[in-house]
């Protein structure tokens, strides 16, 4: 999911492969704590563009939070 949106934030695009590949990596094991009902969600789309746009609901779900724990442990 992340590598489709690498172009579209200035943050992942300034990053060298090897730092995307690291970022990549922590941001999904951050999501890995996400509520089992919440991936389920994603994993039940019908197709990839709906289970980008349920990613994305999920990611939000508590953003401000979300947002700090990536800045703190993938910064």
């Amino acid at each position: 999911m992340l590598n489709s949106v690498k172009d579209e934030v200035e943050f992942l695009r300034e990053l060298s492969s090897s730092e995307f590949r690291d970022f990549v990596s922590c941001a999904q094991n951050i999501m890995d704590s996400a509520p089992l009902a919440r991936k389920q969600y994603v994993l039940a789309a019908s197709d990839r563009s709906e289970q980008r746009q349920r990613f994305d609901e999920v990611a939000l779900d508590n953003r401000a939070k979300l947002k700090q724990q990536i800045a703190r442990e993938c910064g």
